[in-house]
This record gives C-alpha cells, structure tokens and sequence, in this order.
C-alpha cells in the first residue's frame, strides 16, 4: 500500500506503488488543489491531498479535483489525509466526509504506525517516511514532501 505522514506544515509520501506482486515507482501519492478548487471546496487558499489504498481509485479522485463539475467519485478501499493552508488537518475515506483532527499529526497506510512513531518522538513528516521504509516493505523507492506557505 503506502504510507503518507502529516502535520501542520507539511505531508509527505513514499513513491512505491504495487499491481499484483509487481512494485513500481511512481511520481506522487499527494495532489495540490488549485488554488480556485481549494477556495470552492475548502473554504482554504491552499490544500494538499494524499491518499492511501486503491490506485484505479485515485486516478479518478485527481481527475475530479482537476475540473469539479460532476458528483464526485465513488471511493471504495481508498483513504485521504487533507493539509489546509488554514494548518487543520482532516481525514476521509470518500470525498463528501471529512473529518478534522484534533491532533498535531496523523499518518494512514500500511507503514503509519511506524510514521505516527517517529512523530510522536519530533521526526518530521519526511523522516516518518524513511521510518516507515525500513521497516513496511509496502512503503519505499522514495520521498516527496509538500510543503505550506
């Protein structure tokens, strides 16, 4: 699967992606809202999405946020961590609910025990990944970290 880890200030995500028993590296797991698509649907300036689960799913997920018109995509084995610009974190498993959290940071995937670990001990979002890494053979082949404003 993945591991993608948040806090105030920034999300970050492995590169590794898998299709049956083949392990492949992609370009990102985090997609950035268009600053009028932020505005529109989060109220924010800025906003970052990442998600864990099911690519075929995710494929759909970014084509919706590229142009809004329709209902929004089904979500079936997929999650999302959101960043605002406003510093709030939230989590969905579809795109109509969205829940902040209350916390400092947060972290889903296969590796986000391991993540939410090094946070918990002052590791950035981007260290939590390379904690993630050593020891979830789901999380790998790289970092790539957003940062807000």
């Amino acid at each position: 699967m993945t591991t993608i880890a948040v806090d105030k200030n920034s999300i970050s995500c492995d590169l590794q992606f898998s299709y049956r028993e083949l392990k492949f590296k992609g370009k990102t797991k985090i997609i950035t809202l268009k600053p009028k698509v932020a505005s529109a649907l989060f109220g924010v300036e800025q906003a970052y999405i990442g998600f864990a689960g099911n690519a075929d799913i995710w494929g759909h997920v970014v084509s919706w946020f590229a142009v809004p018109d329709d209902s929004p995509p089904r979500c079936k084995g997929i999650e999302f961590l959101l960043l605002t610009s406003e510093r709030k974190i939230y989590h969905g498993s579809n795109m109509t609910n969205w829940l902040e959290l209350d916390e400092p940071y947060f972290s889903i995937g296969t590796g986000s025990h391991l993540a939410m670990g090094a946070m918990a001990n002052g590791k950035t979002t981007k260290e939590a990944i390379q904690t993630a890494m050593l020891h979830d053979p789901m999380t790998g082949m790289g970092i790539k970290t957003y940062h807000l404003k």
